[in-house]
């Protein structure tokens, strides 16, 4: 086997799609059309990657997160870079 894949990854889904999902409300200016692909924690997340951020322990790997995407709490979300698409939710993991 050349990939280390069990079976071919999906074409992920949208921030809107994700959004719609998780019944999430988007942050303004969020990116509803990128396209997330993958999943990952906070301090190892890629552009097309989703995140969660649902304590205030994490706010060190929150600042420097490149995550595409990352569903928080509102209290939590300043923390975030403005790159990452953010997602309010009640329970964010």
């Amino acid at each position: 086997m050349s990939a280390p894949y069990f079976c071919k990854p999906g074409s992920g889904l949208t921030v809107r799609e994700i959004a719609a999902v998780t019944e999430a409300r988007p942050r303004v200016g969020a990116d509803l059309d990128r396209r997330i692909t993958g999943i990952a924690a906070l301090d190892r997340a890629t552009p097309h990657d989703l995140t969660f951020y649902d304590s205030a322990k994490y706010s060190d790997q929150a600042t420097t997160t490149a995550a595409g995407a990352c569903l928080t709490l509102e209290q939590l979300s300043k923390n975030l870079p403005k790159h990452v698409c953010v997602l309010y939710v009640r329970e964010p993991y």
